[in-house]
């Protein structure tokens, strides 16, 4: 019997983080992950409401009605003020480096590389031995998709061709990128 208390408290527990991880999912393109994603983010937007709800004074007795209905509609409300935040990258506006092209929607590598890999010359290697220099400015860290500015192609060692805007496909293999300092 103690083991069904205590499986009903966490169920109540994580509910709100999974009420809010919906309601940012009916408010934005949300990526599919793995369910083990979904759960830690679960754990981590509950511990959140909850943090939220002690400095707000609110009752966090998981067993009071009125504590429950506080923290469900503490979640909606946090769903719906970071799903709009994530839906009009907001914080892509507060992160952004003046070269990089920052979106919330991709991994961290924006966050952290952007300065050292966006606004610079690069050459990037194709699997079946094209090679193209240029600057880069998106480039997706999930399939591998990048837009570079001024690119040319690279043949025989030399440069061949005007300056434009290439676009590698995902479906494109990318064998390495050099930055060319």
């Amino acid at each position: 019997m103690d083991i069904a208390n205590d499986a009903i408290k966490l169920l109540i527990f994580l509910l709100p983080g999974f009420v809010t991880l919906r309601v940012i999912s009916y408010k934005t393109d949300v990526k599919k992950e793995s369910y083990e994603y979904y759960v830690v983010e679960a754990v981590l937007y509950s511990v959140f409401i909850y943090m939220i709800t002690g400095v707000l004074h609110l009752n966090t007795d998981l067993q009071a009605p009125s504590a429950i209905a506080s923290l469900y509609c503490l979640s909606i409300l946090i769903g719906i003020f970071l799903g709009e935040m994530k839906r009009r990258d907001i914080f892509a506006t507060v992160f952004r480096s003046k070269n990089a092209i920052l979106s919330t929607h991709d991994k961290l590598f924006y966050a952290y590389a952007g300065e050292v890999f966006f606004g610079k010359w690069h050459v990037v290697g194709l699997k079946d031995g094209k090679e193209i220099l240029g600057i880069i400015k998106a480039f997706n860290t999930d399939n591998n998709e990048i837009l570079i500015e001024d690119g040319r192609w690279v043949v025989d060692g030399s440069i061949a061709g005007d300056k434009g805007w290439i676009y590698i496909p995902p479906s494109e293999d990318i064998s390495y990128i050099r930055t060319l300092e």
